[in-house]
């Protein structure tokens, strides 16, 4: 298990270095799809061991299907980006307006925050699969209330990311003010909560 937690932290490493020191957009993209997909797979294979859930456990099912559907999303949105650089290049998307890629762009990000909305809750504490915060993982009741909020914020949030779509407001306005705001506002929220509680619990 050591040597397993060794190779994913060398492979996000990897990953994150690729980004930050290398121009090339294609071969950075190839290299955070190749050290995303080995990193799923060793999580796939050495699940129970890393999560410490055992092999027996309805729990484990839950986190094979999170990994499962990572892997299975990551790879259709690498496969997606080809596509569309490929008929971009060819100027078969020239009918695209602004609003058609708003709306675009909140699918891509609806369709996690649903699916993991609605595991959330089902995780089981552990290191490597959910809403890993410092608290969220070193205190089980911070994780399940983390994971708790995360299953009520998730539906209206995905609902308001299409709430600007129809609307005037600029495709630059919209993915840095609005998009971005909703991501924090899901990540924020439960953990804010979370770790409000973790403060509590231990300050004393």
């Amino acid at each position: 298990m050591e040597k397993s937690r060794r190779r994913l932290k060398l492979l996000s490493l990897a990953a994150v270095l690729s980004a930050l020191l290398l121009r090339e957009s294609r071969v950075v993209t190839g290299i955070v799809l190749v050290c995303a997909g080995a990193s799923l797979l060793l999580l796939w294979r050495e699940l129970p061991g890393l999560s410490g859930v055992s092999q027996e456990s309805i729990k484990l099912k839950s986190l094979r299907t999170a990994t499962l559907f990572t892997f299975g999303y990551f790879g259709a949105i690498a496969a997606l980006a080809v596509l569309l650089e490929r008929l971009g290049a060819a100027g078969r998307l020239d009918f695209l307006t602004e609003k058609h890629i708003k709306l675009f762009m909140a699918v891509i990000l609806a369709v996690p925050m649903l699916f993991l909305g609605n595991i959330a809750p089902r995780l089981p504490f552990n290191r490597y699969t959910g809403l890993r915060l410092p608290w969220t993982v070193r205190d089980e009741e911070c994780w399940l209330i983390a994971h708790r909020v995360l299953g009520y914020v998730s539906l209206p949030l995905a609902l308001l990311l299409f709430a600007q779509v129809p609307t005037d407001m600029t495709l630059e306005h919209y993915g840095k003010r609005w998009f971005m705001g909703v991501i924090l506002l899901w990540i924020g929220v439960p953990g804010l909560l979370s770790g409000w509680h973790y403060w509590n619990k231990y300050r004393g």
